[in-house]
């Protein structure tokens, strides 16, 4: 699986529609009736520069058209299957519809051999989307490119910016993040089973051995433990260094300090997990902390 962020501008498709309320074969039925029709419309299809369909689309939407995402937890909603329409075309031949997509940032997302398109799906809603500081803003596409014969998905996002925390109100979790300054907006927290965060959400039963390691040792969290420096277990196994930075921090300045620092880089649109991430080991990213402390 590949993916990269662009922005796509407007287009519209023309295709068959049909939605989940048909049967669970529905999609694969709507692309059978384009293929089958593909005669009657091929005069309104956009080409490449080669002169040929560069494409197919499956588009989603709930059910007014509004082109937001599936209902019930991506369960239900419309589906358009079809092609990418000329702009000039004005007259469109009965049992065809055509739905119109305004220009929008996507992620672009390649599926490769032995990807299941479910559990992209959801790595993209719980993962990725959200590690690049973006939120969903629309119904996920679905795109297969004839000419490079792949399989593709269409994340449409927008940015997501941190609001302001009070330092009363913030979560530390125990591995050191602030739980308030998250770019997983919808987690609980590392107490509680529904957690997402970047480390546990990938283990086989989304518990985080660092949650489990600090509860057995009796401590609120990585900071408060003696061995946290030379500490290479759980998370920090991943040579993950935004985390341990923190903890660090906390573990000498406190946990307000730490807020307040976070607090401030996002106040200058930071992604701040992102600048720690990139330096060079815990050490250089903590004192990348102390930096944006005394700013």
């Amino acid at each position: 699986m590949k993916y990269e962020i662009i922005t796509k501008p407007a287009f519209s498709v023309i295709g068959k529609e049909g939605s989940t309320n048909d049967g669970e074969d529905f999609i694969q039925k709507l692309y059978q009736a384009a293929n089958q029709g593909f005669n009657e419309v091929k005069e309104l299809i956009k080409l490449d520069d080669n002169g040929k369909v560069s494409g197919s689309y499956g588009l989603m939407s709930d059910f007014p058209r509004s082109l937001k995402p599936w209902e019930e937890d991506f369960s239900k909603g419309l589906y358009l299957a079809g092609y990418e329409l000329k702009s000039e075309i004005k007259s469109i031949p009965n049992g065809w519809s055509v739905w119109h997509v305004p220009s929008q940032e996507y992620f672009l997302v390649k599926l490769e051999k032995g990807d299941e398109y479910k559990r992209v799906f959801n790595d993209f809603i719980n993962y990725y989307i959200p590690l690049e500081l973006r939120k969903l803003s629309g119904a996920v596409f679905d795109y297969y490119s004839l000419k490079d014969n792949q399989q593709c998905l269409l994340f449409p996002v927008k940015a997501f910016h941190f609001k302001r925390v009070a330092t009363k109100q913030a979560q530390l979790a125990r591995c050191g993040l602030v739980c308030s300054y998250c770019f997983f907006t919808s987690c609980p927290g590392c107490e509680k089973e529904a957690c997402k965060c970047t480390y546990g959400y990938w283990c086989p039963d989304h518990i985080c051995p660092t949650v489990k390691c600090s509860k057995d040792k009796g401590l609120k969290g990585c900071y408060e433990c003696v061995q946290l420096e030379s500490c290479n277990y759980g998370f920090f196994s991943t040579g993950n260094k935004s985390a341990k930075a923190c903890s660090m921090f906390v573990k000498q300045y406190g946990k307000d300090k730490l807020v307040q620092t976070i607090g401030k880089m996002n106040e200058l649109d930071l992604n701040w997990n992102k600048l720690l991430e990139q330096t060079k080991d815990a050490n250089a990213a903590f004192i990348l902390l102390k930096e944006y402390q005394e700013k």
